[in-house]
């Protein structure tokens, strides 16, 4: 049973040319507006009613919300039972403001006489049980909770197949050696049946599958993913950030500095003690790839090693 009627915007079909109703201009009259040709038609509330009663009328669409439950599905005794204990909240706050202070007082009015349920409800709780009954238009059933009808949300897998399938994705997909889904799957379900010999026929636990994988492996970032199996320096290139070069057309108009560590290790001359890696600050010209400044040294980059950069940028360059 729907919850369509006569009122405003409410579109109906009459003899297959559909109308909406326009307006009400006194206790028994509707004009009707034709959705094709705009023209205003005037029928009498009764007659609209027998149409509706032989057939010729059928309700389109209404302006009202519509009640939250399925077609055809039955209303339990527990929930029938909560959705009054609801109405008696909403009726309480339907005519007070919609503010906590106002919403509150009439909730313990009602807890203090009926003391149920166990804990009181919360104003915002109420308020939008009583959007939801005025604007269904007193619909008792728009108080009905139906999330249970939402379908399982129970975990499908317990946590230990779970955890199982994640030690086969480390150990077997992410890997330099890039093994791919299947057999990452093969791996879970023999760890899986290793430990099903181990357990009882009863509390067995269920076989993985190739969806499950694929869902735990679509989980992991794609970062780690391409950096544990092709390692850090390849994610780094493949994932950075990369803007359009800006275009030059003339000598100095546009320098770049950065900052290398160089491959080699520096060795003292008079005690032969390794002294560490030493960085490379070098400044280059856009348009002619000059190298306008350089400088070498044990200190990370930083605002003095950019410092020193420019310094030899703009010494003059003599030969030696």
């Amino acid at each position: 049973m729907g919850t369509s009627a006569l009122e405003q915007n409410t579109s109906v079909q009459i003899d297959g040319a559909e109308y909406r109703l326009q307006r009400k201009v006194s206790d028994s009259c509707w004009q009707l507006e034709h959705t094709r040709t705009k023209r205003i038609h005037e029928f009498e509330h009764d007659q609209l009613l027998r149409k509706y009663a032989d057939g010729t009328l059928t309700l389109v669409s209404s302006g009202a919300v519509a009640p939250r439950e399925s077609v055809g599905s039955v209303i339990s005794g527990e929930d029938h039972e909560a959705a009054k204990l609801r109405r008696l909240y909403v009726m309480a706050a339907l005519n007070v403001p919609n503010t906590p202070q106002a919403i509150n007082r009439a909730i313990a009015d009602v807890w203090e006489k009926h003391k149920t349920p166990a804990k009181v409800p919360s104003w915002s709780s109420v308020y939008r049980w009583k959007t939801r009954y005025s604007a269904a238009k007193g619909d008792f059933r728009a108080l009905v909770d139906y999330a249970k009808n939402k379908g399982n949300r129970s975990a499908r897998y317990p946590a230990e197949v779970i955890e199982l399938c994640n030690q086969s994705i480390e150990t077997k997909f992410l890997k330099r050696e890039r093994n791919t889904i299947q057999e990452t799957l093969d791996d879970a379900v023999s760890r899986v049946s290793r430990e099903n010999n181990l357990r009882p026929d009863g509390i067995a636990l269920p076989m993985p599958t190739r969806r499950l994988i694929t869902r735990l492996i679509q989980q992991i970032p794609a970062f780690d993913k391409h950096s544990a199996r092709y390692g850090h320096e390849a994610a780094r290139k493949a994932f950075r950030s990369v803007n359009g070069h800006r275009i030059t057309n003339a000598p100095l108009e546009r320098a770049e500095i950065d900052h290398t560590i160089l491959d080699l290790f520096v060795v003292d001359d008079k005690t032969s003690l390794p002294m560490g890696r030493p960085y490379v600050t070098a400044c280059i010209d856009d348009y002619t790839r000059c190298i306008l400044g350089i400088y070498v040294g044990f200190n990370p980059p930083s605002y003095q090693t950019v410092a020193q950069c420019l310094k030899d940028c703009f010494r003059p360059k003599v030969g030696q």
